[in-house]
């Protein structure tokens, strides 16, 4: 079975979540630099999560969560109801959280 170079090596919920990350991430209006430096990681792997191409230890899940304000069960399982209903909250806490940030 031949497998698309782009995808190949690539797990589909890792896929998924990474997408998943990468909305919540961008509705709150952070840039992978800031979200790296929010929770501790390096902007490439955040790049690597989002892609898909690595997957996220449960203490980098539980971490990404707090720090966006979401469920993991948005991440995980693709809540839409989260999705579609707190896109707003999430960019509303997110700031906050970055306000807090900045002024540490």
């Amino acid at each position: 079975m031949k497998k698309d170079g782009a995808n190949m090596g690539k797990k589909p919920l890792n896929i998924a979540i990474g997408n998943r990350i990468r909305i919540y991430r961008e509705s709150a209006g952070l840039t992978q630099e800031r979200f790296a430096e929010m929770i501790g990681m390096m902007p490439k792997s955040i790049s690597a999560i989002e892609r898909g191409l690595v997957g996220v230890s449960v203490e980098t899940l539980t971490t990404i969560c707090k720090t966006l304000h979401i469920s993991s069960d948005a991440l995980i399982f693709g809540d839409e109801q989260v999705e579609n209903d707190t896109a707003y909250d999430c960019l509303l806490y997110t700031s906050d959280a970055a306000d807090e940030a900045r002024s540490v």
